[in-house]
């Protein structure tokens, strides 16, 4: 192995293990969960780059953004509704 080679995979193993990703903390913190609830999910949630299999259910208030969530195909169930309102009756199921 080259020098440079050897100074990239300490830099590599030292910053994963001091400063983590969020990718790394979420698998961490979900390790014992087996659904999820993605308030204000968007189009780029973070659980996107995540492979795991979860019942995954996305709320979000934007009817163009849960179109784009649509053809991902990650969520189980997709409600169009403002944080505010979870809980109550008046949801719209999208997907």
């Amino acid at each position: 192995m080259n020098f440079k080679k050897f100074l990239k995979t300490i830099y590599h193993l030292f910053r994963d293990k001091h400063f983590p990703t969020l990718k790394t903390e979420l698998v961490k913190a979900l390790k014992a969960c087996n659904s999820l609830l993605d308030v204000g999910c968007g189009s780029n949630s973070p659980l996107l780059s995540l492979a795991f299999k979860y019942y995954l259910v996305g709320i979000d208030k934007s009817e163009k953004v849960i179109e784009k969530i649509k053809k991902k195909g990650i969520y189980d169930n997709i409600y169009e509704m403002d944080a505010i309102n979870i809980g109550k009756k008046n949801k719209k199921i999208i997907f």
